[in-house]
């Protein structure tokens, strides 16, 4: 089927990355974490902020929201079968050019302490005589995380990355490696090749490089341990198994293959020698088909679970990109209202109360910027019109009254009472133990005192009834915010 040849080159590995991607959990598909009655695998907003899970994972916009791009790889949308896409979530790995190697890694990491299912399609050129070299999907902890890559050739641009595992899609025989002459796969350990790393044995996939899209579908399942590929291929189109290897437990997989952890990076290599093809992977889904997640804080709760995903103590749904106010979420961040069949609140839905923008769900707004803190601190513009005087002040600087110039302190305008100097701070009243402070007798609405034990300034309020016979409670007042967007 191919031309034998042995041709190899190792890469040096560039220069560490940082990227914001921590050790993160994900849900029971079954289960319903935001108690919506919807099933998270049916729930397009699992923490019920409005904002749809594919957005807070960063599925938005393309290829780069998600990936890193490197070497010779590109986003391209000139589909090579003739249909052009629109969709942004193509990369092409390699031209049909010699000596090419592209890769692309996640930007979050995919968690093995969950069993998870991962599609994509697979294209591998037209030449199906002297045509390489392949293409692998490569889970990875390389200490070069987003910069990681391997050799050329036969290496398929993974060969040599640390602490990984790729699944491949050669096209190519090499004899020294173990191969079989068909197009094949096998599942090898990276650091060591698709030779002495081999964890399956070769697979023949038929002809891979038919000018075809194939749909690889990857799978792991934490019960038996099983890291497995299917490949489809033919005409008709048949599903064949390409590789599956089973660990013999999980810290095996934790310690001996990904170098102590259980959450690493995603991603495709592919490289051309003296023969060459054009090379691309797409998804047509990447909500469903890519299992990647992001932790925007790197507090260990991925961003469609997180309340507050950049940590800033601002609620995602306040945050976000619709007109979401304090009365329509609960102590925690979660929007009350009644959900739509896939688990989206209705008030940020088209035609609901909170909407801005006629979609389904809200924008991520300001929800992933930690310095802003929309919609829970303001500066709102003033209110036109005739203002009232202010008529009572207490002034250090010895101008108050209608008789002085300044007009002091009605120059003020719609205050209840103004305070100035230059040189005096204003002291409240303050109280050594919040005990003291709920021991006070008959507080009023509106009362001000320090808390000292607390170190806040309190203000007595009412229940969210309004009802002075409901009684009340004293509050920190610890950010400045809108009346109607404060929250607990």
């Amino acid at each position: 089927m191919k031309k034998i040849f042995n041709y190899f080159s190792i890469i040096a590995l560039l220069g560490i990355v940082q990227v914001n991607a921590q050790s993160i959990r994900v849900t029971d598909p079954y289960g319903d974490i935001d108690n919506d009655g919807i099933r998270n695998i049916d729930d397009a907003d699992n923490d019920n902020d409005g904002i749809l899970d594919c957005i807070e994972n960063g599925i938005t916009g393309d290829m780069t929201d998600l990936f890193s791009i490197n070497s010779d790889a590109v986003q391209v949308y000139d589909d090579p079968t003739g249909v052009e896409s629109s969709l942004p979530y193509q990369v092409q790995l390699t031209k049909a050019l010699n000596n090419q190697h592209g890769q692309i890694w996640s930007l979050g990491k995919i968690d093995f302490s969950k069993s998870f299912t991962l599609t994509y399609q697979a294209y591998l050129g037209t030449k199906t005589t002297n045509g390489a070299d392949g293409i692998a999907a490569v889970f990875h902890n390389d200490p070069n995380g987003t910069s990681a890559f391997g050799a050329d050739g036969q290496g398929l641009g993974a060969m040599g990355i640390q602490n990984g595992i790729a699944m491949e899609l050669d096209t190519w025989y090499n004899e020294n490696f173990n191969d079989i002459t068909d197009d094949h796969g096998t599942i090898w350990k990276t650091a060591l090749g698709s030779g002495a790393g081999m964890m399956s044995s070769p697979i023949s996939l038929g002809e891979l490089e038919d000018g075809k899209w194939h749909n690889v579908v990857i799978r792991w399942n934490l019960a038996t341990l099983t890291l497995s590929y299917t490949v489809e291929t033919g005409n008709p189109v048949v599903v064949t198994p390409a590789g599956s290897f089973t660990f013999t437990s999980l810290n095996d997989l934790k310690n001996n293959y990904f170098g102590g952890t259980l959450q690493v990076y995603y991603g495709y290599t592919a490289s051309t020698g003296a023969a060459n093809n054009d090379q691309r992977i797409k998804f047509t889904d990447l909500c469903s088909d890519f299992p990647a997640l992001l932790d925007t804080d790197g507090d260990g709760i991925p961003d469609y679970l997180d309340l507050d995903s950049d940590g800033d103590g601002c609620p995602d749904s306040i945050e976000g990109a619709d007109n979401v106010i304090a009365s329509q979420i609960n102590s925690a961040g979660k929007i009350t209202s009644a959900v739509n069949s896939s688990g989206v609140p209705v008030i940020v839905n088209p035609g609901g109360i909170a909407d801005v923008d006629g979609k389904i769900g809200q924008g991520i707004g300001q929800s992933k910027i930690a310095s802003t803190t929309a919609g829970c601190a303001c500066n709102k513009p003033g209110v036109t019109g005739a203002a009232l005087s202010t008529n009572m002040g207490i002034t250090s600087l010895g101008r108050a009254g209608a008789a002085d110039a300044a007009q002091w302190p009605m120059v003020r305008k719609g205050g209840w009472l103004a305070l100035e100097s230059k040189t005096k701070g204003f002291v409240i009243n303050r109280i050594a133990t919040s005990a003291e402070v709920d021991a006070l007798v008959n507080p009023q609405q509106g009362m001000l005192v320090f808390d000292v034990e607390a170190n806040c300034l309190k203000m007595y309020v009412y229940n969210e009834a309004a009802n002075p016979a409901a009684g009340g409670y004293w509050k920190c007042i610890t950010y400045q915010a809108c009346p109607d967007r404060l929250i607990n």
